[in-house]
């Protein structure tokens, strides 16, 4: 499988919440089947990077974050969809 294949994947799916302005990115990840681990390395947000580890553990994806530059918190949040009222 190709990397674009990865990256299309992850840049169409909304489950990255970036809040740059808070230093914090909030991940609801979810891996298929076909895709066991993925890893993303220096991940932008804000004037912070942040390497991202994926790993699927039984029907559940686990994650784990190493900042390399700056000062960002990474959390877990349930993803909402926007709204338009």
């Amino acid at each position: 499988m190709g990397s674009s294949i990865c990256v299309s994947y992850f840049t169409s799916n909304p489950r990255f919440a970036s809040g740059c302005p808070n230093n914090c990115l909030h991940v609801d990840p979810y891996l298929p089947e076909w895709l066991p681990e993925l890893t993303l390395r220096r991940v932008e947000v804000g004037k912070a990077s942040v390497d991202l580890r994926f790993w699927r553990d039984g029907e559940s994806t686990k994650w784990d974050a190493a900042v390399q530059e700056g000062d960002v918190e990474v959390k877990q949040q349930t993803w909402q969809p926007w709204s338009v009222e």
